[in-house]
């Protein structure tokens, strides 16, 4: 009977403790950006209320800006569930220059996420010094303007799904344990 009772302990644990594990980070976080800064809306998804934590930006010229380099660390408050904490980069900053990939990595004290990535292009015209004009050089004839390119889609996919088939999973091979001690008792 401590057999049985000891195991569906276990599979209730599994079953429950599983998916509160892989959902532990109660932030939700947008970023976004264009050619002047970067900035970040931080807010309490799940939970009542949140400790402080952290957030570091990473910036990469190309490529995914997860593996990029770090420019800027900083602090964001303990929140309570429906108040906004709102972080913002001057790009100006970024010794690098102002385009290339950005994404935030948020630390607290239940977990950790990361931002959506922020490309940033279009921005070299204004960072460069006027240069002097060149005399005697024919003009040439102006360059009709591109239309826009789309930008990297952000990433919308969550872990409830997979947490949701972990725990089916587990549910299933308790009840296949039981039934077969059952039978077999």
């Amino acid at each position: 009977m401590l057999k049985k009772y000891v195991s569906g302990l276990a599979a209730g644990f599994l079953v429950l403790g599983v998916p509160a594990m892989a959902l532990a980070c109660n932030w939700g976080a947008k970023a976004e950006g264009d050619c002047n800064q970067i900035s970040l809306s931080v807010a309490v998804e799940r939970g009542k209320s949140e400790a402080a934590g952290t957030y570091d930006l990473y910036w990469s010229k190309e490529g995914n800006p997860k593996k990029g380099e770090i420019i800027e660390h900083g602090e964001i408050p303990a929140l309570k569930k429906g108040e906004t904490h709102q972080v913002v980069y001057d790009l100006d900053k970024n010794k690098n220059g102002h385009e290339g990939n950005y994404a935030f990595y948020l630390k607290e004290p239940n977990g950790s996420i990361w931002s959506n990535p922020v490309k940033v292009t279009g921005c070299s015209q204004s960072e460069q010094p006027a240069q002097p004009e060149q005399p005697n050089k024919p003009e040439q004839p102006a360059q009709p303007e591109q239309p826009a390119k789309g930008g990297q889609l952000p990433k919308t996919a969550t872990s409830y799904p997979l947490a949701i088939a972990w725990s089916g999973a587990l549910l299933a091979t308790g009840l296949g344990i039981l039934v077969f001690r059952k039978r077999h008792a």
